[in-house]
């Protein structure tokens, strides 16, 4: 409870604040989640993580914004399309990229909730010779009304990453050559090489 007074004018007005509004307001409902999963990476280097959001009856969100980090050395790049659930909500999702982070945010001119299941398929092509590397999130999210939602995100792994390619045979034609001749030689490997080559 909290007393104001109105200068000169010697009114007292009481103000209750209800505790149930004020935990709306500063983000107490939910708790919602949000769960990339893991994968291992083809032999080109890519991979398809899904991300997966998971939320109580009655505390299901109208927004989210997520941030995906990771080392960036460890991905060539990165794409994230809509999952199912923005789909059926009718929701627009906009990312941007910076070095070792990845920014989306999920949302419209409706106040459709979002339900549980896949909200993102996120794209991801690693370097070349990656045995592993962890990928982490962070996020928040609103309710309808705009009222912040206790939001908890848990990161994948991405494993295996791009073999590197072996020499599987080189043939030359001609196979001999006289003095100051030459030839043009193949060279065939063992699988293809990776997004961006292999040495």
């Amino acid at each position: 409870m909290r007393r104001y007074s109105t200068p000169g004018k010697g009114v007292w007005m009481f103000a209750v604040v209800s505790l149930l509004s004020a935990r709306a307001s500063f983000g107490q409902a939910g708790p919602d989640s949000l769960a990339l999963s893991s994968g291992t990476a083809s032999s080109n280097g890519k991979v398809v993580l899904n991300l997966v959001l998971t939320s109580p009856a009655g505390s299901e969100p109208a927004a989210i914004q997520w941030t995906l980090t990771y080392p960036p050395a460890s991905v060539v790049s990165i794409s994230v399309n809509s999952g199912a659930a923005l789909t059926a909500a009718g929701k627009a999702l906009n990312c941007y990229g910076a070095s070792g982070t990845f920014t989306c945010a999920a949302s419209a001119m409706n106040d459709t909730v979002i339900s549980n299941g896949a909200v993102a398929v996120v794209n991801l092509v690693m370097a070349a010779g990656l045995t592993g590397t962890a990928i982490g999130i962070g996020g928040a999210a609103s309710s309808p009304a705009g009222n912040g939602i206790v939001l908890f995100a848990t990161g994948g792994t991405v494993t295996g990453g791009a073999v590197l390619p072996t020499v599987g045979s080189l043939s030359c034609l001609p196979a001999t050559l006289n003095s100051s001749s030459a030839s043009t030689c193949t060279v065939t490997l063992t699988q293809a090489a990776p997004f961006g080559g292999a040495t």
